[in-house]
């Protein structure tokens, strides 16, 4: 039998319409007529944690190829929004199919033959899009916490997160530990979910922090002097001070400390109820489908 392709599972490839729409209560219409199509092929790599059966978590690289660029008609597919931010490289409005994470959330829902609707917020208001917004079922990319497995029904992972700290280049501080945090003004972004323990040393006002709008403005304060530390993602931090015209000037002023780094999975939350459920079970049969097809190459 002849292996099916990636393209296969992409609605913009070959439609596949859905026997029926568990979602129907957010849509006026579930015509396919009106539809227009432009593709633009893009290759992406992201690590993606797969359970086999008797071998235990394996690690694995997914090539996505085949993402498509979906202009809709009047009477369009039916569609899934969630909320997000721009978190460059993994989100972003400017960004290629609006990011790497975004990406892979959009090939997922694809292969089942729905269209993604991200809409991009400050991060508290992505967060609260779901109870205060209508027609969002969830947001992303989220890490796992506490807070966020009672919350959410959190799906994925559609990224790898590596989570530490930024500091200037001529400062050496002592971070062997998380109790040594607390020494320092630690610059947090507003509503962010950080490591379990400083996120417990923060509730118990046993750690110094300084809150910013977003990683942009937290590296900016870290730049000015006016906090010791800053909580980033690496890849976040690499994309702001090479991109971001207000921190390009000082990219040789801060550094990636290699210390206290964790390596955190980013989830999408969906609305715990059912609309939120049957997103998620869209989301996971897609996420199967494009995977599935990988591992067989």
């Amino acid at each position: 039998m002849q292996m099916m392709s990636y393209l296969d599972h992409i609605p913009c490839a070959r439609h596949i319409p859905p026997a029926s729409d568990p979602l129907n209560m957010m849509h006026a219409s579930s015509s396919r007529v009106g539809r227009s199509v432009s593709v633009n092929r893009l290759w992406s790599t992201f690590w993606i944690k797969t359970i086999g059966t008797g071998v235990g978590r394996v690690m694995g690289v997914l090539m996505l190829a085949g993402a498509c660029t979906l202009s809709w008609g009047q009477q369009g597919a039916p569609s899934v929004t969630l909320a997000t931010l721009d978190w460059p490289p993994y989100t972003g409005k400017n960004l290629p199919d609006g990011g790497q994470s975004t990406q892979l959330v959009k090939a997922a829902f694809d292969a089942v033959g729905y269209h993604l609707q991200p809409g991009f917020y400050p991060w508290a208001r992505a967060v609260s899009a779901t109870t205060y917004r209508e027609g969002y079922v969830g947001y992303y990319p989220e890490y796992a916490s506490v807070r966020t497995r009672r919350e959410c029904l959190l799906a994925g992972p559609i990224g790898i997160s590596r989570l530490g700290f930024a500091q200037k280049k001529v400062r050496s501080l002592a971070l062997n530990s998380v109790r040594d945090l607390s020494k320092y003004r630690i610059g947090v972004v507003r509503d962010y979910v950080n490591s379990e323990q400083l996120d417990a040393a923060i509730a118990a006002g046993e750690q110094p922090t300084d809150e910013a709008r977003d990683d942009a403005q937290n590296l900016r304060k870290l730049v000015a002097g006016r906090i010791d530390l800053a909580v980033v993602d690496a890849a976040v931090m690499a994309y702001l001070m090479s991109e971001d015209p207000n921190l390009r000037p000082h990219s040789d002023e801060l550094i990636f400390s290699e210390r206290l780094v964790e390596t955190k999975d980013l989830y999408i939350c969906f609305r715990n109820d059912p609309a939120g459920r049957a997103a998620r079970n869209l989301f996971n049969t897609g996420f199967r489908k494009i995977a599935a097809v990988r591992l067989r190459r």
